[in-house]
């Protein structure tokens, strides 16, 4: 509705500040989520879906243009080879990289 109590309960109202935190260590904290499937198929591969990684710390974004939600276990095993296994190998701090968190909103 827009009366007038409510346009200036918004006008006066103060924006959402500050930033959130982000983990220390590089590579620990990721969020993942799959956006599909799209109406229109990608022109080459035909592809109908987007799965994205996100890396907590520096927002690294990785994508994978996959035609099946299915498809999203071998991103997991590709991201994992490529991305957690030489991070692990060439982390200065082995400790802080034992246990790695990955975030997903279940697949709702």
């Amino acid at each position: 509705m827009n009366c007038r109590m409510c346009r200036q309960a918004k006008g006066t109202r103060n924006s959402v500040s500050g930033t959130v935190a982000r983990p220390l260590v590089q590579g620990k904290q990721w969020y993942a989520d799959m956006k599909g499937p799209f109406t229109t198929p990608s022109f080459i591969h035909e592809n109908l879906y987007v799965f994205g990684i996100i890396e907590a710390t520096t927002r690294y974004l990785i994508q994978y243009y996959i035609k099946q939600n299915s498809d999203v276990h071998q991103c997991l095993k590709l991201w994992y080879d490529e991305y957690i296994i030489p991070l692990r190998q060439t982390s200065t701090q082995k400790q802080d990289l034992q246990y790695i968190f990955l975030n997903t909103d279940m697949g709702e």
